[in-house]
């Protein structure tokens, strides 16, 4: 059975979350089974869309930005859109 590959910021927390294992390890976590060059396309892709600039997998190592800064506040801007 094969395992669907994560996409967005699902794959983005994953990819960060494994960065430390190495790329293989962080492709097979992820859904990509051993196809590194899909992972790291979907991968770049995914960072692009949260306006991230991703050069290379190793970067995922000192990428705070993924997650909000303390104190933050992330919410809606009216009741109504909750």
């Amino acid at each position: 059975m094969e395992s669907t590959p994560l996409t967005d910021i699902d794959l983005l927390n994953c990819a960060q979350a494994n960065a430390k294992e190495g790329l293989e390890a962080a492709t097979q976590h992820c859904g990509y089974g051993s196809d590194s060059e899909r992972f790291m396309a979907a991968l770049q892709e995914a960072a692009q869309n949260k306006g991230i600039t991703l050069e290379k997998f190793s970067d995922l190592l000192n990428f705070d930005d993924l997650r909000p800064s303390p104190g933050e506040a992330i919410a809606p801007e009216s009741p109504g859109e909750l």
